[in-house]
């Protein structure tokens, strides 16, 4: 019982340190949609993503008749989210851990050093990361947890446990739909350590069948969204715009750094172990191994149909980690060869390195979102006074903003150009789901947004010639009667 504990501390320590940054003062650009509008909102808002956990939060709140309406309201509940989110992600990591070394029969010091660094780069990952940067952080990791006890009953014996786990991975999709496909890789992952002399054809059977249970719920999760968005209004225009429209995001230049990254990785891996499968079981071992791959793959590309808002780094979890996941079977192979039973030095070297590598990534991940807040605050601070004193200067009041762009926009200036660092650096003034409510936030006062098909077209038309490369407000807002037409550089 204490080694349990002991492994648990060792868990949660980690994680804690690892994302200690956030507790910081730090806000992403959803949190002043958040503090400006109603929990009635953000309910229909949460339903419409078909994340009827997240709303239930919400409607929570609004039982309780707690309101999100500042921001430092909006910091205490994102610092109790995210303390409770690292107990959720420790208890999962702490799972992943037992899980597989239960069903590991030679355990050794080394197998458990080396269990322990993967399960903590499954926990600690730039997926994971941007989880943790919202405030329903820990509805998400609560979503993962889910998604591991499923595994974790898929192999037990129990009476209708097929629908239990259908319906964990339903609420688990309900938390967030990408946590869900972790579901995929790793059972097929549990299935071959426990299975290690299996069949092709049990394999593919097996396959089959978590490939069943995961669309089954993605669909009937699909199917809940298309409803949802049938009959309640629509907030975010980003949903169920076309399924084509979705094809570019999955070429962009970070979702392709993230498949590189991820496929070097797990094929180095491969590589460097290619001797632990040289037995009469190679073609066998091969081929759970592409299984494994194709798996991590399928799991995360079906969002390409269900319009999912953006593809981030969020969305391929399972993909991010499959190195990982394919190093916690290749211990399962070195049990049965003895020759290599021992020879984890070269694994463990390795697999520290990509947790540093992890580890390194998320700090900076987090330090870029605490300098960006201070960044953006002051910039649309900047132009609520600039607001401010034309309106004392001119006796009159500024009711309505309308947004524009001019040539280019220059996300560097924001340092948006980095890979991965759009969720924590994106300009506040800028997106749909934050221009108009970080200025009403930051001022504590309503205004109108102007639709982008009714604004003026001689003023679009004007910025359109211009190329800014930073803040010039005088030349960036323009004012006609009770309007301020803001232009984004």
């Amino acid at each position: 019982m204490k080694k349990k504990i002991y492994t648990f501390l060792i868990i949660f320590l980690a994680i804690l340190l690892s994302y200690i940054l956030f507790f910081k003062f730090h806000l992403v650009s959803d949190a002043y949609r958040i503090i400006d509008n109603s929990n009635e909102y953000m309910i229909n808002l949460k339903l419409i993503e078909s994340r009827p956990v997240q709303a239930l939060y919400f409607y929570i709140l609004k039982l309780f008749n707690i309101n999100i309406d500042s921001i430092s309201d909006y910091i205490i509940a994102y610092r109790i989210n995210l303390f409770i989110s690292i107990i959720f992600l420790s208890i999962s990591g702490f799972l992943i851990y037992n899980q597989v070394l239960s069903n590991l029969k030679n355990k050794n010091f080394k197998q458990k050093i080396f269990l322990m660094i993967l399960t903590l780069t499954i926990c600690i990952n730039v997926s994971m990361c941007e989880y943790m940067l919202f405030i329903e952080n820990y509805i998400i990791i609560f979503g993962f947890l889910l998604t591991i006890i499923s595994t974790l009953l898929l192999y037990k014996k129990l009476k209708f446990k097929y629908i239990l786990i259908i319906i964990l991975l339903l609420i688990s999709s309900f938390c967030y739909q990408g946590v869900t496909a972790f579901f995929v890789p790793f059972s097929l992952c549990i299935y071959l350590i426990k299975n290690k002399d299996a069949k092709i054809k049990d394999v593919l059977k097996k396959v089959v069948s978590i490939m069943f249970i995961y669309l089954f719920v993605q669909g009937i999760n699909y199917i809940i969204c298309t409803i949802c968005n049938k009959f309640l209004p629509h907030l975010d225009p980003r949903l169920f715009n076309s399924i084509f429209g979705n094809v570019d995001k999955f070429f962009s230049f970070t979702c392709i750094f993230i498949y590189m990254v991820s496929l070097v990785i797990f094929f180095i891996e491969l590589f460097i172990n290619i001797k632990i499968l040289y037995n009469n079981n190679f073609k066998n071992y091969l081929l759970n191994i592409i299984y494994i791959l194709i798996l991590a793959i399928i799991s995360f590309s079906i969002f390409l149909f269900n319009n999912s808002v953006t593809l981030t780094p969020r969305m391929f979890f399972s993909f991010v980690v499959v190195y990982s996941i394919l190093e916690i079977y290749l211990i399962s192979i070195r049990e049965n060869n003895i020759k290599y039973n021992n020879r984890y030095n070269l694994n463990i070297i390795i697999v520290s390195l990509i947790l540093i590598f992890n580890i390194c990534i998320v700090v900076i991940l987090q330090y870029k979102n605490i300098y960006s807040t201070k960044q953006n605050i002051e910039a649309v601070n900047n132009i609520v006074d600039y607001i401010k004193n034309y309106e004392n200067q001119n006796n009159t009041k500024i009711n309505n903003i309308c947004f524009y762009e001019d040539k280019s926009i220059n996300y560097s200036y924001w340092k948006v150009y980095d890979l991965l660092s759009s969720t924590y650096t994106n300009p506040i003034y800028y997106g749909y789901w934050s221009d108009i409510y970080s200025i009403k936030v930051l001022s504590s006062r309503k205004f109108n947004k102007i639709d982008e098909k009714d604004c003026d077209t001689n003023i679009s038309n004007y910025f359109k010639d211009k190329d800014w490369d930073e803040p010039n407000l005088a030349e960036q807002i323009i004012f006609i009667n009770d309007t301020a037409h803001i232009c984004c550089f």
